[in-house]
């Protein structure tokens, strides 16, 4: 039975350790990037890909809402996207920007 992780990482079956030493599979390792893992995940992409409007870099535990002018527009995301000239994005979790009004 594999070790109980902590959030943001995850253990295969024989691992025993939660410590995270990378490429080490008897230790914990780092959720993959554009995804997410809670407690006691037992692969890379743990609880499943990071939702829109969030963004999950490697070793996320709970993925991050975007912040104000930025965007994530598909899931997976590992870095938010600043909203071009002329576009907004009024606040967080934002999974596209809208057209500044005239």
């Amino acid at each position: 039975r594999p070790y109980a992780c902590t959030p943001g990482t995850y253990c295969l079956a024989g691992t025993g350790s939660n410590e995270v030493i990378e490429g080490e599979v008897s230790h914990a390792q780092f959720c993959a990037k554009g995804f997410f893992c809670e407690a006691a995940s037992v692969s890379a992409k743990g609880s499943g890909p990071c939702p829109p409007g969030f963004i999950c870099e490697k070793g996320t535990a709970n993925p991050r809402p975007t912040p104000k002018g930025f965007f994530a527009e598909h899931s997976g995301t590992i870095e938010a996207t600043a909203c071009l000239p002329g576009f907004y994005a009024p606040t967080i979790e934002n999974k596209d920007c809208y057209p500044c009004p005239p």
